[in-house]
């Protein structure tokens, strides 16, 4: 009965619907129907996560490609970042709470002895935690953000 399910509305992250703790072990495949930038014809991904990465997650594209995509939930390590996505990108993907939204932002890695990593704050993954789907797609408030910015995360990643 889809008319009893209420209009979506613009999502915003706060810091309260951002996950801190380290998850349990797991591997999930997650659904991109637009593709990924850099991948526009891979539609299925593996979401792994692990603790000997944490806090990162790794994707990786299910089409037999070797590829790996570091990306970060960035609860936590981000302060002040508080993503709004679009009244159509919500209704899109199905969301209607934002407990319901999953951001993964991408992680651009020069080097871990200089510390020099980098968040893509403006183009973020978001997926609908109910159903794994999701897209990559430009917030609704990006202007708020730079890109890219600097990370400094204490993790056991190499």
């Amino acid at each position: 009965i889809r008319n009893s399910i209420p209009t979506a509305m613009e999502v915003q992250l706060t810091d309260n619907t951002l996950s801190k703790a380290p998850p349990v072990s797991l591997e999930e495949l997650i659904k991109l129907p637009a593709g990924l930038s850099g991948f526009p014809e891979t539609q299925t991904f593996s979401l792994l996560c692990t603790d000997d990465y944490w806090p990162y997650y790794l994707l990786r594209p299910c089409n037999n490609d070797q590829s790996q995509i570091l990306v970060i939930e960035p609860g936590g390590w981000v302060p002040g970042y508080s993503p709004m996505i679009s009244k159509s990108d919500a209704n899109w993907l199905d969301i209607y709470d934002s407990r319901d939204a999953l951001f993964l932002n991408l992680i651009n890695i020069v080097s871990f002895e200089n510390e020099e990593v980098y968040i893509d704050l403006k183009n973020p993954i978001v997926l609908n935690r109910n159903n794994l789907v999701g897209r990559q797609l430009t917030l609704k408030s990006a202007e708020d953000y730079s890109n890219p910015q600097r990370l400094i995360v204490q993790s056991n990643a190499v």
